[in-house]
């Protein structure tokens, strides 16, 4: 089974950061041909992947128009099993957009579809949250235990109580279901949260 990868931009595929524990307001795409994301899914070998970037963009940019053409590209595309890399700060309105259409669109409703991302980018090396991310993402899709909907993967405290145990999970979307958690002191441990 092939899964199919749309790259969006978002912190995932940005530039390095000069300092990961304070990210700058909007990050920095690469130039055009350079793609982190593509880069690093060439490291997890274990699976048959096609990538297929889109314009790279922060996801603050990410409009509604460009929520349609993403939409558009995955409605064509003969995978059923999808990976979308895309920025935290607008993944969720991602989400919703694709959960409203839903209903009413029967080629969406055959599509599994992953939106993952990072808190730091993948051209950070070992700090990025980003391979794991996309390698559990990418386990989960494979396995075809996986029903059709909208999933997010993304990391999160294994124990709550004592912010230890990062790790990627799984979980189906559902609207009005996160929150965004941010940490002043250092934004690695930002992250969006599930809060029903």
């Amino acid at each position: 089974m092939t899964i199919l990868v749309i790259t969006t931009g978002g912190t995932i595929g940005a530039m390095p950061y000069k300092d990961v524990k304070h990210p700058p307001k909007v990050s920095t795409m690469p130039g055009k041909g350079q793609d982190f994301v593509r880069t690093g899914l060439q490291k997890i070998t274990n699976f048959k992947t096609r990538c297929l970037p889109l314009e790279a963009r922060d996801s603050k940019d990410i409009d509604d128009a460009y929520r349609q053409m993403l939409l558009d590209t995955l409605k064509a595309a003969p995978e059923s099993a999808i990976m979308i890399t895309h920025g935290t700060d607008a993944l969720i309105k991602t989400a919703d957009f694709f959960y409203k259409k839903l209903p009413v669109d029967p080629v969406l409703q055959k599509k599994t579809i992953i939106m993952t991302g990072a808190m730091v980018p993948l051209s950070c090396g070992a700090e990025s949250d980003g391979m794991s991310n996309m390698s559990f993402a990418l386990r989960q899709l494979s396995g075809g235990m996986m029903h059709p909907g909208i999933y997010i993967v993304l990391s999160d405290y294994q124990d709550e109580a004592t912010k230890t145990g990062w790790a990627p999970r799984l979980h189906f979307y559902k609207p009005n279901s996160y929150e965004k958690i941010y940490d002043a002191e250092d934004a690695r441990r930002s992250r969006l949260r599930r809060v029903n």
